[in-house]
């Protein structure tokens, strides 16, 4: 959307789509689209974390353009539902998050987004390798990010649980981008 918001609103996972299994989709205050693949750098297909992204971005564009919009958002909604947490609707959901006076705001702009083709490409793993940083670097030099395909990583780290009250210490790193912007 070309906006920016502090807001990040998971919205289900383990999305099927027919070139595989989105481990994340998420949104944010403003209707971006997320697309999120896991890794532990530990895990022999970290190698092909790049392409499971790119086939998970070229799924949902196939599926926009086999169904159209309309039936696509149809299909979407179902799959946040049957996927999120406790099963709840996309509209729920992001009104847990932003209120209900903005829901109808987002959900514009998610299917702009979509409509678009943009989409952000997150890598979500326990560390950000050289070889990752420079394969974000390549493809953010390489492809228009101000309208398509921004690709960024987020390093998470457990590194304190407290298993007396489910509260469990992280800490994040992110490249290129510095998310407190």
């Amino acid at each position: 959307s070309g906006n920016e918001t502090s807001i990040w609103i998971p919205l289900a996972q383990e999305i099927e789509l027919d070139t595989g299994r989105l481990d994340i989709f998420a949104t944010d205050g403003v209707g971006n689209i997320y697309i999120i693949e896991c890794k532990l750098n530990s895990n022999h297909e970290m190698k092909t974390i790049r392409s499971q992204l790119d086939n998970y971005a070229a799924g949902i564009s196939d599926k926009i353009k086999n169904l159209g919009l309309n039936d696509f958002w149809i299909w979407f909604c179902e799959e946040i539902k049957k996927n999120s947490k406790n099963h709840q609707t996309l509209e729920k959901i992001i009104e847990e998050k932003i209120g209900k006076d903005d829901v109808e705001s987002v959900l514009k702009s998610m299917k702009n987004n979509f409509n678009e083709n943009r989409n952000i490409l997150v890598f979500a793993v326990d560390k950000i390798t050289s070889n990752l940083r420079v394969s974000i670097d390549w493809w953010n030099n390489s492809v228009d990010t101000s309208t398509n395909y921004p690709t960024f990583a987020l390093e998470v780290r457990q590194y304190d649980a407290d298993k007396s009250n489910n509260n469990v210490d992280v800490s994040v790193q992110t490249y290129p981008f510095n998310l407190e912007k």
